[in-house]
């Protein structure tokens, strides 16, 4: 989605992040810990910034019984904040009521248009089987206040429409390894229009 190079052969002459071997070799996480266990919202923002991306985690806010003192985040987010993120970066903003039809600044495109959603939710809070899952958001309906995920595991569950008040619920569960709440993070791109990533030695990854 945002046109990085992984600076790596997937196959052939394709360096295309094709699978997760691709997006592992420039990370410092273990690969077999990663697909045994999976991976909490730290090491998620970890990847994505091994990949040069922007990131920016953001946790819903959690009763205070429920939350250890050693392991509390330091900022906690509401509803409305969530709401506000969706807004800015899967919406539209209404023109200005002073702009003319020939203005060269078209404020009808989405405020973000580079930017990405992804949220990690409990999927047990909201009906489904299993429990910690990470998603992209996609799409918002401001009649319904409702936001359309894709799911990656898209054998098990198509994409589908949540209310957003429901999918900020199902974020605040504790993950039972980090005794933390789960959250969402706006992804953008590298800063710079071509990210180098890391000096590649190896002959095969060119």
């Amino acid at each position: 989605a945002f046109s990085v190079d992984p600076l790596r052969r997937w196959k052939g002459g394709w360096r295309y992040f094709g699978n997760e071997d691709v997006l592992l070799d420039q990370c410092c996480l273990d690969p077999e810990r990663v697909k045994r266990i999976g991976i909490n919202l730290t090491q998620f923002a970890q990847f994505a910034s091994c990949q040069g991306l922007n990131v920016t985690l953001k946790r819903p806010q959690v009763e205070e019984e429920n939350v250890d003192a050693t392991t509390a985040s330091d900022a906690s987010y509401s509803l409305q904040d969530f709401r506000a993120d969706i807004l800015n970066v899967l919406t539209e903003s209404p023109p200005k009521a002073s702009a003319s039809m020939d203005d060269d600044d078209d404020d009808t495109t989405p405020q973000n248009l580079s930017s990405l959603l992804v949220a990690s939710y409990s999927r047990s809070h909201i009906g489904q089987t299993g429990d910690g899952h990470f998603s992209p958001l996609a799409a918002y309906d401001a009649a319904t206040d409702s936001v359309l995920i894709l799911d990656v595991a898209r054998f098990k569950y198509p994409p589908y429409w949540i209310d957003v008040a429901q999918l900020y619920h199902a974020m605040t569960p504790l993950d039972a390894r980090t005794q933390q709440s789960r959250g969402w993070f706006v992804l953008e791109p590298p800063t710079h229009a071509y990210y180098e990533g890391s000096v590649i030695r190896d002959e095969a990854k060119r």
